[in-house]
């Protein structure tokens, strides 16, 4: 097999995210008008419609707004083949995360809730890179490199990620990983 460039789109599947939004929203309206009906706590029903609008927005910022798309990029052999993160939101592109092929050591299918407890317990820093309000099933990047140590959590088909943890392995073949140094 030969490393080859490769970008992939998520696409969430956010029925929820939509649900809660609206919900939220609803809510956020019916103790506005609430809170001209009942002087006494107007101020207190304002503050709790107010919370949920802040709440609303968070989600809708979170896994509405939010497109993640993942890329295998070789820059055509020249130097060492990356994995990156992009996030979009709106016309605004950030790149999450870049690191080394070589440096991925495992890619496992998970729960959501078996992938965080993994994460928490590797003592690594843990990055949770899904557009989808609670997703029943992610994947579990381990990273190693020389400067950090990471765990990510995505999700996506189950052909780029194959995909990826073969490149990975390959990248490794070609360009070793540090060695561990001794403390």
């Amino acid at each position: 097999m030969m490393i080859h460039d490769l970008t992939v789109r998520v696409r969430p599947q956010n029925k929820n995210a939509h649900a809660l939004c609206i919900v939220l929203l609803a809510l956020a309206a019916a103790g506005f008008v609430t809170s001209f009906t009942v002087p006494l706590y107007r101020g207190i029903i304002q503050l709790f419609a107010a919370i949920l609008i802040v709440a609303a927005l968070t989600v809708y910022a979170r896994y509405l707004g939010s497109k993640y798309s993942y890329e295998i990029f070789t820059n055509d052999g020249e130097g060492e083949p990356l994995f990156i993160v992009r996030q979009e939101t709106g016309k605004r592109i950030s790149i999450l995360c870049r690191v080394s092929l070589a440096g991925i050591s495992e890619v496992v299918p998970l729960s959501m809730k078996e992938a965080k407890e993994r994460a928490k317990t590797s003592g690594a820093h843990r990055y949770l890179y899904t557009s989808t309000l609670f997703p029943s099933r992610a994947y579990y990047v381990k990273v190693r490199t020389r400067h950090e140590k990471a765990d990510l959590i995505l999700e996506g088909s189950d052909e780029f990620f194959s995909y990826l943890d073969a490149s990975a392995k390959e990248a490794a073949l070609l360009i070793p990983p540090f060695a561990e140094e001794e403390e």
